[in-house]
């Protein structure tokens, strides 16, 4: 009970920070790496997205929408596990009664990995080896 409750308020600070998504300028180092660093410490006991697949869209959704930020220099260091939990999210079916993977047609997953590879590209940083992989398959 306590660790699904501790599971939904990390959904909840995702969806509040792809909310305010726009606002926050790519040179932004206060409040973000913070929340992304937590973030990649708990990864280890992240639950599985069939257990918890709102915070997996939630995941997915906040990583398209800071696909800039998560390429700045700055904070390159959060881009290789957000990638790799967006590649993982393609495995997802994009079909569910309360948190489908789609936006209009497309998978969740695959709009955030084209977001990440514009990004990478507009930033001139090499493309990381997974999103070749993920893009590829």
């Amino acid at each position: 009970q306590q660790q699904q409750q501790q599971w939904f308020a990390v959904e909840a600070c995702f969806h509040a920070l792809s909310c305010v998504s726009k606002r926050v300028p790519a040179d932004e180092n206060t409040h973000l790496p913070h929340f992304f660093n937590l973030f990649l410490q708990m990864k280890a006991s992240l639950p599985s997205s069939s257990s918890f697949p709102g915070l997996w869209r939630s995941v997915v959704l906040c990583v398209g929408l800071y696909a800039d930020w998560l390429f700045h220099p700055l904070h390159e260091a959060c881009a290789p596990l957000m990638l790799e939990l967006t590649t993982q999210s393609l495995d997802l079916p994009q079909s569910h009664p309360v948190w489908p993977m789609t936006v209009k047609q497309d998978h969740i997953a695959a709009v955030s990995l084209m977001k990440l590879a514009s990004a990478a590209v507009s930033c001139k940083r090499p493309l990381p080896h997974q999103l070749y992989c993920s893009v590829a398959a």
